[in-house]
């Protein structure tokens, strides 16, 4: 196990330290829920991008839990008739079927 800093600890140190009996109740309670492993470049052999794990973990630290979630019904009137929207919708469309051609 691996503390904040990053040097190595072992489970008998951090159940002398959290006076805890099981290594269960470190894991359930302290550890963080945060996964910062590269885990598919790990696992495909490649070395772990660790400034993209950084930033893609940070992320969600600065997401608004108070954010409006859902849009108005005249929200989403607006936003289907903006035009980037219809410009959008009409190069998806044409790639659809231009995938289906070929």
């Amino acid at each position: 196990m691996r503390s904040a800093k990053g040097d190595e600890v072992s489970q008998a140190q951090q159940k002398l330290i959290m006076k805890h009996s099981d290594t269960k109740t470190f894991l359930d309670h302290y550890l963080t829920r945060h996964i910062n492993t590269d885990m598919q470049n790990i696992i495909d052999g490649r070395k772990s991008n660790k400034p993209l794990m950084r930033a893609t973990t940070r992320m969600s630290l600065w997401i608004d839990r108070r954010r409006p979630q859902y849009l108005t019904d005249e929200q989403r009137e607006f936003l289907r008739n903006h035009p980037e929207y219809l410009k959008v919708k009409q190069q998806r469309g044409q790639q659809v079927e231009s995938c289906r051609a070929t």
